[in-house]
């Protein structure tokens, strides 16, 4: 039976805040507490008035408005119980406070923290490429007055978001989330919004409404579908010993990639096409047997990362 006792209490009140601080995530709320339940531990979060707020007050606000300039967002945190750094962050972008150039003195101490190429989308090359791709799939891009992109992916990809940062050299920290999930997220993102949307056609709002790239030339064109393929993309062997790949996204995207695709190893007048599964808002390109072997190879063997757990397997039967 689920019971918190003083202490229980005691020691709730105390990683909570370390929450909100951004000094702790919710799965060290867990292992805290592993007698008890998560719906009980939540319940009691919210009983004590613990959890972080989703609406902000117009007191918070006027906090905000009146420290955004002396204090980062991490000294900001205590001045605002139950709001993170992050949290804090993204409040001061959607105010338009981080683009107004009012963000001097210790804010700009913070920002520095957080530095990344910004150029890193304006020529396009393989790995940028690569990495427009995985956005396309996985990324989530946010424009005025936010300007932020973030990608979240399962805890088994966190390789993924360390290459990423890698690449771009950006000094952010990867974050766990409640359900598991790690994400990154990178703020002041205007430069990054830029590149993309004019060299790869990505933009915000993107999950129904994405269009291919276009004069990208044959090696970046076929990085970025790399990336989309590890983000949106799979491989398996069926019990016919039969390679299966299949692709979703957007009418556009699909037929692109098929196009693509048919480049690398002409298609079968009979082959089918890009399809929309019955009750789905995206489009499906399936392709399997010998051809689909052919051309992952030659998607294999483009100058750009490749998600080990996904093409692993057309290596291994191949081999």
């Amino acid at each position: 039976m689920n019971t918190l006792t003083p202490s229980d209490e005691r020691a709730l009140r105390r990683i909570y805040r370390q929450v909100c601080l951004g000094e702790a995530s919710y799965d060290d709320v867990r292992a805290e507490f592993p007698h008890l339940g998560w719906q009980f531990i939540k319940q009691k979060a919210s009983d004590l008035d613990l959890t972080p707020k989703r609406q902000w007050s117009a007191r918070e606000i006027t906090t905000l408005r009146a420290n955004y300039g002396r204090l980062t967002y991490a000294e900001m945190a205590p001045l605002l119980p139950g709001r993170t750094p992050h949290s804090i962050n993204l409040k001061c972008h959607f105010l338009g406070l981080a683009a107004s150039g009012k963000g001097k003195g210790p804010q700009r101490r913070y920002l520095r923290q957080l530095a990344r190429d910004d150029r890193f989308f304006d020529d396009p090359n393989p790995v940028a490429s690569y990495w427009a791709g995985f956005l396309a799939a996985d990324g989530c891009l946010y424009g005025p007055p936010r300007r932020v992109v973030t990608m979240t992916l399962q805890r088994r990809d966190r390789g993924v978001l360390e290459q990423l940062r890698t690449d771009t050299r950006f000094e952010g920290t990867i974050k766990t989330d409640s359900y598991n999930r790690v994400r990154l997220v990178v703020s002041s993102a205007g430069e990054w919004l830029r590149g993309l949307e004019h060299n790869y056609n990505l933009t915000p709002r993107k999950t129904f409404t994405l269009t291919p790239p276009t004069g990208l030339g044959t090696v970046n064109a076929r990085c970025y579908l790399v990336g989309l393929i590890d983000g949106d993309g799979h491989m398996r062997v069926n019990r016919d010993g039969r390679m299966i790949f299949a692709l979703v996204g957007t009418e556009e995207v699909m037929n692109w990639s098929r196009e693509i695709f048919a480049e690398i190893e002409p298609e079968h007048p009979r082959s089918a096409g890009v399809f929309q599964a019955k009750g789905e808002n995206v489009f499906r390109y399936n392709v399997s047997g010998a051809r689909v072997v052919k051309i992952l190879q030659t998607l294999d063997e483009m100058p750009c990362h490749h998600l080990e757990r996904k093409w692993s397997v057309p290596r291994h039967y191949r081999s």
